[in-house]
């Protein structure tokens, strides 16, 4: 007579895997988005940068980006078109000097009812591009 083996199903990595699928299916969507908010995630343009022209490699400057009208509170954009770096305020733009820069910027927000009225990006100068990253959201 032989020896009975005990079989036991094993359903701890395939259950934990299931679970793990389910949590991504449920929360997906919104894990990324608020990865993406944070700054996780870099994205690159190509933008017009209103600054002035001797911003030197590694200097940081403080970039506006008008998301909304300040009266109505309409939306003005979908997405980033431009970035004030200069002193001068977001309509005076007529007086300072622009040119297009390729922009990587770390947070992304969707332009939808919940958009803010301005961003304000933390930028760094470096030789090839400017480095954005989320410093105040109004």
């Amino acid at each position: 007579m032989e020896p009975t083996e005990n079989k036991k199903l094993n359903f701890g990595y395939p259950l934990i895997l299931v679970v793990i699928l389910v949590i991504l299916a449920l929360f997906g969507k919104s894990m990324i988005q608020a990865a993406n908010e944070a700054g996780w995630f870099q994205h690159t343009d190509e933008l017009t940068v209103y600054t002035k022209l001797d911003w030197i490699t590694g200097e940081v400057q403080y970039c506006d980006e008008q998301v909304r009208d300040f009266e109505t509170h309409k939306l003005i954009a979908t997405d980033i078109l431009n970035m004030n770096c200069s002193d001068k305020p977001q309509p005076k733009y007529d007086s300072i000097p622009s040119r297009i820069m390729t922009v990587h910027y770390h947070g992304r927000f969707y332009w939808d009812d919940t958009a803010p009225t301005v961003v304000i990006w933390r930028c760094v100068r470096l030789p090839e591009y400017i480095d954005c990253r989320v410093s105040i959201v109004t």
